[in-house]
């Protein structure tokens, strides 16, 4: 009995200390990836659904799958080139809410890395760790 005390009062902590993403995030967000989701999901095995909904708790699902999903989504914007170089001009152009700051610090975080996927991973990690708020 005991220990379902615990695992409630864990979740309910959990639960009071999950961020969120902003409206304003998440608006332009949507409308700039809603083009590009049929087109980036085909041949993925991704739930569409699971990745349209997976920014507002804050959350990016760690699985190659949705890596590789928000790579295409990058480069369909011409965010990332197909060879995996970040362009901030154009995250800034499509996400105006984040800073020139805020983009080269994520930028940098990729430095050194090869796979383009694993490289879209860490800059929306970071653009939503960035963003995020209580």
């Amino acid at each position: 009995m005991a220990m379902r005390h615990v695992l409630f009062l864990a979740l309910l902590v959990c639960l009071a200390t999950a961020k969120k993403m902003p409206p304003q995030f998440l608006n332009t967000w949507n409308s700039v990836m809603a083009p590009n989701r049929e087109h980036c999901s085909k041949g993925l095995d991704i739930d569409t659904e699971k990745a349209k909904n997976m920014f507002p708790n804050a959350q990016f699902i760690d699985e190659r799958t949705y890596h590789c999903y928000a790579s295409c989504m990058y480069v369909a914007l011409k965010m990332l080139s197909p060879e995996g170089d970040p362009s901030p001009k154009d995250i800034l152009a499509n996400l105006p809410f984040l800073t020139e700051a805020q983009v080269q610090k994520c930028i940098s975080e990729t430095d050194g890395e090869k796979d383009i996927c694993t490289k879209a991973y860490t800059i929306t990690n970071c653009f939503i760790a960035d963003i995020a708020i209580d």
